[in-house]
């Protein structure tokens, strides 16, 4: 679901980013500046994370000097006339 994403963000994420700035600026409690910084923190590794997994698992598209070259093959583990071909 993609616009469950943007959901999190509008309706939990902003608001409880402003009530904790609020209270971090106003009340002058470090406590929030810290948790405010978790969560941002932990929402930016997550997409890192994601952006990162999504890179490993694509698809790979070969190209014809990927699969053209030469192959050597190891008579030693395979012997017989099959790999004289």
């Amino acid at each position: 679901m993609p616009g469950l994403g943007l959901f999190f963000i509008l309706i939990i994420l902003i608001p409880i980013s402003l009530l904790l700035t609020i209270g971090w600026v106003g009340g002058k409690n470090r406590v929030y500046g810290i948790i405010l910084g978790i969560i941002w923190s932990g929402l930016f590794v997550l997409i890192l994370a994601s952006v990162i997994g999504q890179k490993i698992n694509a698809k790979k598209i070969l190209e014809k000097e990927d699969y053209y070259g030469q192959y050597v093959i190891d008579r030693n583990h395979y012997a017989g006339k099959q790999p004289d071909w």
